[in-house]
């Protein structure tokens, strides 16, 4: 399953790239709090848009860590379906930063 932990790194980085590059973001902590960083940032933002990276960063980070963490994953039945979803969030992530 670790498909959905590369979706959740694509999206991720993308949007950790976006606030360094784009947003001039000069606060973004080094590893260890940056992952919920980059996800507050995006969350809470007026712009609805940026709403929506955020909430989709967050349900590719429980995905990810389900994949990453959990044995129970391996027992789910829908593999497929996990992954699609996984990579559809990360789709949208990368879509809608290129609309900011």
């Amino acid at each position: 399953m670790c498909n959905s932990s590369r979706a959740y790194y694509a999206a991720f980085c993308s949007a950790h790239n976006h606030l360094r590059d784009k947003d001039s973001d000069q606060n973004i902590p080094k590893p260890g709090d940056v992952h919920g960083y980059v996800r507050k940032q995006f969350k809470s933002s007026k712009n609805k848009v940026r709403r929506e990276i955020g909430e989709d960063l967050a349900r590719l980070v429980a995905k990810r860590n389900l994949a990453d963490y959990e044995d129970d994953m391996v027992a789910l039945q829908d593999l497929d379906g996990e992954t699609y979803l996984a990579l559809n969030w990360s789709q949208e992530v990368i879509s809608d930063l290129s609309q900011l």
